[in-house]
């Protein structure tokens, strides 16, 4: 299964609010991608964040009131939108104010004054899953192949030792493309792992 990339300003959202978060999201069968908790010591900030985006078929953008001047979040949430992969914009205390006018033309959640509307988030994202997956299959064995050269390229091409995301990613995307595929793609993440 694919992941629900989590954007946010470091400094505005609790510890305890994105605990909250992965436990909602965990309870509910879905996988959260989040900086502080998938990216290991020492490996490549920018390709991480990148990696996960492409994979994710969601993303959740907090919107916080330091969050429209961060670049590292306009950056994540305009990328998503360029590839066509499903914005949500959730508002937390003071965001409302801050909410970035691209992100104000999308439908929010607003997570405000202790508001919480989990049962409705995880309804949308059930949601932007299934369509995720329709479109996946609509496009048939191109994008199986295409998600296989863009994988192969990236486990390749990478500096750094094979994440637990990494194998994730892969076994996640098994159903998408030929078995061939799949046994390559785990042979170069087994070889890349006996390198380091």
């Amino acid at each position: 299964m694919t992941h629900v990339f989590i954007s946010y300003k470091r400094d505005d959202v609790t510890p305890e609010f994105m605990n909250e978060l992965h436990e909602q999201l965990k309870l509910a069968g879905l996988i959260m991608w989040q900086d502080t908790r998938n990216i290991s010591v020492g490996a490549s900030w920018a390709e991480e964040i990148d990696t996960a985006l492409r994979s994710a078929y969601a993303i959740l953008v907090l919107v916080s009131p330091n969050s429209t001047l961060s670049p590292n979040m306009i950056y994540e949430w305009s990328y998503a939108l360029g590839r066509g992969t499903k914005v949500l914009p959730l508002l937390l205390d003071g965001g409302s104010a801050q909410i970035h006018p691209k992100l104000n033309t999308l439908e929010w959640l607003s997570f405000e004054k202790g508001h919480r509307p989990w049962i409705r988030l995880v309804a949308e994202l059930d949601l932007a899953l299934r369509e995720y997956e329709i479109a996946l299959k609509e496009k048939g064995s191109s994008v199986g192949k295409g998600l296989y050269e863009e994988w192969k390229i990236t486990l390749k091409s990478s500096k750094r030792a094979i994440t637990g995301a990494d194998v994730l990613a892969v076994v996640a995307r098994q159903r998408l493309i030929s078995n061939q595929d799949y046994a390559e793609l785990l042979h170069i993440l087994l070889e890349k792992n006996s390198a380091y």
